[in-house]
């Protein structure tokens, strides 16, 4: 026969050291006793004073919101919630700095082929202004 080493199990009396009230750590302190089945059902109605039918509701309810806890969640913490108008407000703001650089993008391309135009004049086909050719005198 081997002797277990180490501390005793609490079973219920982990009940104690959570925070709520008397009454609450009693009933689960009661359902934790009927499922390791060391009170019956009828025995744990009587002690909390409800129906059987109210208990069971009590325990799958209590045993559906336990499991829920348990399911696995994302880590770290949730994103920051953000308000719809707040949204939209910051959306037409950047839709008129876009507006704006546009603007001025294209203010800056007309300026840069003005400047182009006025360093390089040009004849209305396209090509160079030719200078007037001086034309050699002839020899008399």
């Amino acid at each position: 026969m081997s002797q277990r080493l180490g501390r005793k199990p609490l079973t219920t009396q982990h009940v104690n050291h959570l925070s709520g009230s008397a009454r609450a750590k009693d009933r689960l302190r009661v359902i934790l006793e009927t499922l390791r089945g060391a009170m019956t059902i009828p025995d744990a109605c009587k002690l909390l004073e409800i129906g059987e039918a109210q208990f069971h509701h009590l325990r799958h309810t209590w045993l559906q919101e336990a499991v829920e806890l348990l399911e696995p969640r994302q880590v770290g913490r949730p994103p920051k919630q953000q308000d719809i108008g707040d949204l939209t407000r910051r959306c037409a703001e950047l839709r008129a700095e876009v507006d704006s650089l546009r603007a001025q993008v294209q203010g800056a391309q007309v300026r840069e082929e003005i400047t182009q135009i006025l360093s390089n004049p040009m004849d209305q086909s396209g090509k160079k202004n030719a200078q007037p050719e001086t034309i050699p005198a002839k020899p008399r």
